[in-house]
């Protein structure tokens, strides 16, 4: 993994050399597919591709659970010495004229702050309430299989493997994609490769609640054909899933999505409900939630329980708190603390999400909420102007795996009424670190505000079977 030392670090902070040194060791740790390495894929055959697999995708399924929780804790540990040994070889920043760095160093093991047992998920197998397969040749060539890639497309070993065996996939889930299989078999269009141009089936994804309800989505290349061209494949959806062997899945919802996008937003290219209900609709903490295709909500439910729980916990969230919902994507967060506190403040620049924040905060009947959409360093420079801030102000920080932008972290440190910061992260690694760092680091010319005091790490376990682990840390000032 490449990173600029610049992207990472305001100006004087960091010696380049021990920073990349640092970085580069902490993402291989955290690297998800490294059983995807040349020699390995020598070894692989028919006979043995469900378990390279499983060694891909959940490559923790022979560890007894207990043994993986403990082993995310001491690879969030790692994380958090490294965050120490970052702090320590600034250039402005000494040990011996730093009371906190003596701390961490003598009291915390020279880790960042205390790191807590991992909490357990309630569930470790068949816990996915979201996934995508996509198109591409097995092991014998067979084009139209739907599945998960194992290998490297540029060495020409990538190949799909179909999910049935993982342990991490519902059985409702793996019905639906059987059934998708069939349907992609006999249908007359072509399937559309990754790392090829022609084609059009490009992926299946399945979306579905604790309460039960499914959403299958078909994401479809165009290439330069017709519109009468993409509504036979609408029609081939419809006549399969609501008429014809599919109907039995009883299927909620049913979306199709047109690009030649690789990655495509509904800006631009919206989802088309072709059957069934817009929404579904998912309890959490008795509260609902709408999640319409592009929501971001939770893979593991029962699991974001435990973790919104603590962070509310930790948080301390009462009745004269001001919550601001950073990167609040559906609001879920928001809206779970808006019970709690006096009033929340969710931003974020994806326009849908913020919609259906605004939604759902409305379906619970919350009056102490709004949701805006924007960057999140312009929101809270409004709000600091507007003087709609109290004096117990937490701000919750969940900007997924790539972390927060430095302007972020900056407006943060420099709000100078916002005395709590709890940061959710999937992926401590890279620029998440850098963000932490920016958090703590003395006043200088840019992150002028007080600074903040790490004071506990909790990893939550959303991902079993897997080397993943989300951490929830609090930082106090």
């Amino acid at each position: 993994m490449m990173l600029r030392e610049r992207n990472l670090f305001s100006n004087h902070l960091i010696s380049g050399p021990r920073l990349k040194q640092i970085v580069r060791h902490m993402t291989k740790i955290f690297r998800f597919a490294q059983n995807n390495r040349p020699g390995y894929m020598k070894s692989f055959t028919y006979e043995n591709q469900y378990l390279r697999l499983a060694d891909v995708v959940e490559p923790l399924w022979k560890k007894s659970y207990e043994s993986q929780l403990s082993m995310k804790k001491h690879l969030v540990e790692k994380s958090m010495r490294k965050v120490f040994h970052i702090l320590k070889d600034q250039k402005l920043l000494k040990i011996e004229d730093n009371p906190f760095l003596q701390t961490m160093m003598t009291e915390y093991g020279e880790k960042m702050c205390p790191v807590e047992d991992t909490l357990p998920s309630p569930i470790t197998k068949g816990y996915r309430y979201k996934n995508t397969c996509n198109l591409g040749p097995d092991i014998k060539g067979d084009r139209k299989t739907l599945g998960l890639y194992v290998g490297r497309g540029y060495d020409k070993t990538l190949t799909c493997v179909q999910p049935y065996f993982l342990s991490i996939i519902s059985d409702r889930h793996k019905q639906i994609f059987k059934l998708a299989q069939e349907f992609l078999y006999q249908s007359s269009y072509e399937p559309k490769f990754c790392v090829e141009p022609h084609g059009n089936w490009k992926s299946v994804v399945i979306r579905s609640t604790t309460t039960g309800q499914d959403m299958v989505i078909f994401l479809f290349h165009p290439q330069r054909n017709p519109k009468e061209f993409i509504d036979g494949a609408k029609e081939e959806i419809l006549e399969y899933f609501v008429h014809g062997p599919g109907k039995q899945l009883d299927v909620d919802s049913i979306y199709f999505q047109s690009s030649h996008r690789k990655f495509p937003t509904n800006d631009d290219f919206p989802h088309e409900l072709l059957h069934g209900i817009p929404v579904l609709t998912e309890n959490l903490m008795g509260s609902k939630f709408q999640i319409s295709p592009t929501s971001f909500f939770q893979g593991n439910v029962p699991c974001a329980e435990v973790l919104y729980s603590k962070v509310l916990d930790l948080g301390q969230v009462g009745p004269q708190t001001t919550v601001l919902d950073i990167c609040c994507g559906t609001g879920t967060i928001g809206i779970l603390a808006a019970r709690r506190a006096k009033q929340v403040y969710g931003v974020d620049i994806t326009s849908q999400a913020v919609e259906d924040a605004k939604s759902n905060a409305i379906n619970n009947g919350l009056t102490n909420t709004e949701f805006i959409c924007n960057k999140a360093h312009r929101m809270l420079r409004e709000l600091v102007y507007s003087d709609k801030l109290g004096w117990d102000v937490v701000a919750i920080l969940n900007p997924g795996r790539a972390g927060a932008n430095k302007k972020l972290i900056e407006s943060i440190r420099n709000c100078e009424k916002i005395n709590k910061v709890i940061y959710i992260s999937c992926k401590p690694v890279g620029n998440v670190l850098s963000n932490f760092v920016n958090l703590i680091v003395p006043p200088n010319e840019i992150f002028y505000g007080m600074p903040f005091r790490p004071v506990v790490t909790v990893p939550v376990d959303m991902f079993p079977q897997t080397n993943h682990c989300e951490i929830i840390v609090l930082f106090e000032r």
